[in-house]
């Protein structure tokens, strides 16, 4: 039978199992946050022509891949941010995504029913997609949009699907690199 280590022993034991937690724990996360994802950039052309003024014919998009995170440590490389810019007949408009993340508002008078608004929105990886969804409940009808995009050999797709009242209507479109 082995001695019973005494408090001195087992001071270095515990430092070493101490540290292999650490590192195990330091690589299962590096292994978390390993997907970079998938790189949208570009100029993209809408291959058909539009059914409706709010669809955009022309999709400029940019995203820079992170290394350090807000303290300015090293991290895994990613995506974290998705910029848009949406080219219309007549306008063209421009969003920033913070990709990974979830938010929402809540707002109203206290007390007071059919006041109250509340948003929520998420841009979220599923697989190989990314998921950008926005959900905002005014006056008790609860509306929805969510976009997912992946891309595929012929190249962007995206699936938009419009919620409201518990129907749900989608349409896909398909973009391909301007130029090609």
């Amino acid at each position: 039978m082995g001695a019973i280590p005494t408090p001195a022993e087992s001071k270095p034991l515990m430092t070493r199992l101490l540290l292999l937690a650490w590192l195990f724990t330091a690589a299962w996360s590096i292994a978390l946050h390993g997907q970079q994802g998938t790189d949208f950039s570009g100029n993209w052309v809408l291959d058909a022509a539009p059914s409706a003024a709010d669809i955009p014919v022309r999709l400029t998009v940019k995203q820079l891949i992170t290394t350090t995170n807000m303290l300015g440590a090293p991290m895994p490389p990613a995506y974290l941010t998705l910029t848009v810019s949406r080219h219309f007949a007549n306008s063209v408009q421009e969003t920033t995504y913070r990709i990974g993340t979830i938010g929402g508002t809540v707002g109203g008078l206290p007390g007071v029913p059919g006041v109250s608004t509340k948003t929520e929105h998420a841009v979220l990886w599923r697989g190989d997609a990314l998921a950008i969804e926005n959900w905002n409940w005014s006056g008790g009808v609860r509306r929805g949009r969510t976009e997912v995009w992946r891309l595929d050999e012929d190249g962007l797709i995206i699936t938009v699907t419009l919620s409201e009242l518990g129907t749900a209507k989608a349409q896909t479109f398909a973009y391909r690199r301007e130029g090609n």
